[in-house]
């Protein structure tokens, strides 16, 4: 829930939209690879934060690019949520199941990294691999279509700066939080609360819609 909050403060600012702007245009428009780094992308984000949020959050900008590109929009949001989970199986709050075995084995956040991390890497990595191999071919567009993709303006989507940069500065921190949570004495539950309370003080962002919008008949189900 902690991570939740954070994950939904960030979304504010328009800081998903603007990175997967960015990514498209760092594929130079070319679809195959514009699938694999937005799935590099969507995996690396749901390592760390709420991986259902990072998905619902890129699907938009992906069936825009798709649509300017004119490629099917379905293997793109297919891939995207197969590297979510991959990512999220990388590290202790990436996926609400890896806390519950995490707490239930009393593992830390260093110490479930350290043996799950590798893993699910080289598995991003293979399945990396299998998309280019996959999709080679199989999807093409005009000239003129990608450059209608690297004409699309990443500069406005991020909407509040001062929200970013504090958020991103207690992500930073909870981060931190977690590596040494073990010397802290702190469980991984108090460190993402922790994280989530002091950036709704420092952002005075209303409390009640930040709550709203976490999954909670996601946590309930787990619950």
């Amino acid at each position: 829930a902690g991570m939740m909050v954070i994950a939904r403060t960030m979304a504010e600012t328009g800081v998903f939209q603007w990175l997967a702007v960015r990514t498209t245009k760092a594929a130079g428009g070319r679809p195959v690879v514009v699938l694999i780094l937005l799935c590099a992308v969507t995996a690396v984000v749901s390592a760390f934060l709420d991986n259902v949020t990072t998905v619902v959050l890129i699907a938009p900008i992906t069936l825009l690019v798709a649509r300017t590109l004119q490629v099917p929009a379905p293997p793109f949001l297919i891939a995207e949520t197969i590297a979510s989970n991959i990512g999220g199986a990388m590290t202790l709050i990436g996926d609400p199941p890896n806390i519950l075995i995490a707490s239930y084995a009393d593992i830390g956040f260093s110490e479930f990294l350290y043996n799950v991390g590798p893993g699910a890497f080289l598995a991003l990595v293979v399945y990396l691999a299998f998309l280019s191999w996959q999709f080679r071919g199989r999807m093409s567009t005009s000239e003129e279509l990608r450059a209608e993709v690297m004409k699309m303006d990443h500069s406005s989507l991020i909407t509040n700066y001062s929200t970013l940069r504090i958020s991103l500065g207690v992500l930073a921190l909870t981060l931190v939080g977690f590596v040494f949570q073990d010397q802290l004495g702190y469980e991984p539950a108090a460190v993402a609360m922790m994280g989530a309370t002091v950036l709704l003080l420092l952002t005075r962002v209303d409390p009640y819609h930040s709550l709203r919008d976490v999954e909670w008949v996601t946590l309930f189900f787990f619950i």
